[in-house]
């Protein structure tokens, strides 16, 4: 199991920004089949068991075979463990981010795994809204800059996935643009993320948006913030925006 795990750590060096150690995570949480995203050697897929039991299915050009193993959480920890070769060996993965869709491991080198669940359910019908103070997605700013909060009082967990802007096209589509996100690697703490003119902070079920000072009496600023919320919550897409400065009489 190590030299499985230690071929997919060793293509990628991201690292990324513990979250709490008192966070604790369920050993259910994490049932089902996942795709490792970051391994581009074949296909894994990793099933987790709510017994504890697991089984990973690798398929590549040449051949297909498969493992099977154990696991637990301790606080943001995954431990998993089995045995090769005839000895056994035990793992230990921190948890850097962890929702309904996506799992992001990293090891005590700081390089990562990335799974994707696959089959991903549509069940709309047992979503919640996130229930927003101010109830509001647009996040205004004035030019001199400031700090605002943003409260999701039924969120699970907190995380930063994206930002980007938009630019427009034909027919007034709007495509997304200098996109930094979990999944590209641009974003290496999704609690704190630093986007130039504006940081954003999770702080339990807070994020507070701290914003300098828009000296340009041309243009205004703005950004699209991707935000995950845990549970069987939906998402939020929020537009931070922050006025031109005012000309000088």
């Amino acid at each position: 199991m190590k030299k499985y795990l230690f071929m997919l750590l060793a293509l990628c060096a991201v690292v990324f920004t513990a979250c709490s150690d008192d966070d604790e995570i369920e050993d259910t949480s994490i049932a089902g089949s996942w795709e490792e995203t970051s391994n581009i050697d074949g296909t894994w897929v990793w099933t987790f068991n709510k017994n504890g039991k697991g089984n990973c299915q690798v398929t590549d050009k040449n051949n297909s075979y498969s493992f099977s193993f154990s696991f637990k959480f301790d606080g943001r920890t995954l431990i998993i463990s089995g045995k090769e070769d005839g000895k056994a060996y035990t793992d230990k993965y921190s948890v850097k981010f962890i929702d309904q869709d996506m799992i992001l491991l990293t090891d005590d080198n700081g390089l990562k795994i990335i799974m994707n669940r696959k089959n991903k359910s549509n069940n709309v019908g047992n979503k919640e809204m996130p229930q927003l103070s101010p109830n509001n997605t647009n996040i205004s700013v004035e030019a001199k800059g400031g700090s605002k909060t943003l409260t999701v009082s039924n969120a699970k967990e907190l995380n930063i996935t994206q930002i980007n802007n938009k630019t427009k096209g034909a027919n007034n589509t709007s495509t997304d643009t200098d996109v930094q996100s979990v999944s590209n690697g641009k974003i290496k703490d999704p609690k704190n993320v630093d986007g130039g003119w504006f940081s954003a902070k999770v702080d339990g079920n807070k994020i507070v948006f701290t914003v300098t000072e828009n000296t340009d009496t041309q243009n205004s600023r703005d950004k699209y913030i991707h935000v995950s919320c845990g549970g069987n919550i939906y998402g939020l897409s929020l537009h931070l925006v922050q006025d031109k400065a005012a000309e000088s009489k």
